[in-house]
C-alpha cells in the first residue's frame, strides 16, 4: 500500500488481513493487497467498486470470452498457454483473496456487499452455494 499512496485520493481505512477502502479518480472503491492487478504489475487489484458493482465481474467475464476465444486462434501451444496465465494472474488468485472480503462484510452487518462479492465470482459452484441463480438480473442486465 505504502508504494501506491501517491495513486489514490484517499485512503479510508483498513479492511480485515488485506484490503483497504480506498478512493481512486473519485471511484469509492476497495482493493486487495495481497493481489496485484496482474501478473508483472506492483498495483493492488481491484476487489470491489462501490459505485459500479458490476463492474469487477463484467471485466472479468471479458477475460474469460477472451481467454476462451483465443483457443480457436491457430498459435502455437507456448504462446497460448502465456497468455492463458497472463489472464489468470488477472482474475484467478483475486477470487480466492475475495472469500476473506466476503466473510469481513458478512460478518459486519454490510449483506448488500457481501452478496455482490459472491456475484463477481466466475466459479459456478461458489455461486450456486450461495444461491445466485444463472436467471437472476445478474445476468440478464450487464449494466
Amino acid at each position: 500500500m505504502k508504494n501506491n499512496l501517491n495513486r489514490y485520493d484517499g485512503v479510508n481505512e483498513r479492511i480485515c488481513f488485506s484490503f483497504a477502502d480506498v478512493t481512486e479518480k473519485g471511484q469509492h472503491k476497495i482493493v486487495n493487497l495481497a493481489d496485484t492487478k496482474f501478473l508483472l504489475s506492483s498495483q493492488p487489484s481491484d476487489a470491489y467498486f462501490y459505485n459500479d458493482t458490476k463492474k469487477v465481474e463484467r471485466q472479468r467475464r471479458l477475460l474469460r470470452l477472451v481467454q476462451m476465444g483465443v483457443q480457436f486462434v491457430p498459435v502455437p501451444s507456448f504462446v497460448r498457454g502465456v497468455f492463458n496465465t497472463f489472464i489468470n494472474s488477472m482474475y484467478s488468485n483475486q477470487e480466492k483473496t475475495e472469500g476473506a472480503l466476503f466473510g469481513y462484510l458478512e460478518a459486519s452487518g454490510q449483506t448488500t456487499e457481501a452478496s455482490n462479492i459472491i456475484r463477481q465470482t466466475l466459479n459456478p459452484y461458489l455461486r450456486s452455494d450461495f444461491r445466485v441463480s444463472p436467471t437472476s438480473d445478474l445476468w440478464l442486465n450487464w449494466n
